[in-house]
């Protein structure tokens, strides 16, 4: 695990998510049930903040946040989010194309977390 302390975390979890869901441009399988191309940046990040695609289910406690399904784009990507301390935590890992889209544009989470990081 990586530990990477920023000026604003909760702008940086924030663009991480965003970026990740606007690499990964269209919808898995039957995702387009939950299609929502036009979706912003507080879309998506209400999206991972409530666990997504799957309404009623909450998978987010204690700073994880999870993106497994945002609007039927596949990101299964995830961070700690400390707003305390102002960090992020990532599981520094190559992306997997057969299970992350976003990884065709980030080669791994913290290539992802570094352009966030950039954008915030």
């Amino acid at each position: 695990m990586t530990v990477i302390t920023v000026k604003k975390a909760e702008d940086v979890a924030k663009q991480f998510f965003w970026l990740a869901w606007k690499a990964a441009r269209s919808p898995s399988g039957s995702g387009w049930l939950q299609n929502f191309p036009e979706a912003t940046i507080e879309n998506v990040w209400e999206n991972v903040c409530t666990a997504g695609d799957y309404p009623g289910k909450r998978l987010q406690k204690d700073g994880h946040l999870y993106a497994d399904y945002v609007f039927g784009r596949m990101l299964k990507v995830g961070l700690i989010l400390n707003t305390e301390q102002n960090s992020v935590e990532i599981n520094d890992c190559q992306a997997s194309p057969d299970y992350q889209d976003w990884s065709d544009v980030f080669p791994t989470v913290k290539a992802l977390l570094e352009a966030a990081i950039n954008k915030a």
